[in-house]
């Protein structure tokens, strides 16, 4: 992950000056427009509450060899590192208790005949899917039997997924 950072530095050296306004900006607004500069903010407030942010400068020193550069990102941190600080634990803080997470769900089959159909003895199955979340609000789903097939396999996707890129980072850490 080191490199990772280092290499972030390197790549947009050449928009530094235009990453700290924005990231100033955002700081400001308490929202970021540049994906780039939350980023930037994001890795400072990891070395900053970490308190290894001379650490990352050394670093960054014996990597980078521009040391205007340098000292234009050393001074955005000596300036807004309280309101980097603030930022991200507000937003820390925001997203934990706006963020909607499942911590409960129950599912029950239904095997239900359609009135018009009686005579073709059709049933169309239905599923309920009860999801309760963080907040203590209940929703209940209604599916067929299709959709709910979709659904499992869109989950088994996404655990696969994770999976699979979980396992190459700890691969690539472990090198």
């Amino acid at each position: 992950m080191k490199n990772e950072i280092y290499e972030f530095f390197s790549s947009n050296l050449n928009e530094l000056d235009f990453l700290l306004v924005e990231a100033r900006k955002g700081l400001s607004q308490s929202k970021f427009s540049v994906q780039k500069a939350f980023v930037l903010v994001n890795i400072l407030y990891e070395f900053i509450k970490e308190e290894k942010v001379d650490v990352l400068f050394k670093e960054l020193q014996e990597r980078i060899h521009d040391e205007s550069s340098l000292a234009i990102l050393r001074g955005f941190v000596q300036e807004e590192i309280m309101n980097i600080v603030d930022f991200m634990s507000y937003l820390k803080f925001t997203r934990k208790e706006e963020t909607l997470r499942i911590v409960d769900f129950e599912w029950k089959f239904v095997g239900l005949a359609d009135p018009s159909h009686f005579d073709k003895n059709e049933l169309n199955p239905k599923i309920f899917l009860k999801l309760v979340f963080n907040n203590g609000k209940e929703e209940i789903i209604e599916s067929d039997y299709s959709n709910f097939k979709k659904l499992q396999e869109e989950l088994e996707e996404a655990v696969t997924s994770f999976d699979y890129s979980y396992t190459k980072r700890i691969e690539k850490f472990s090198k």
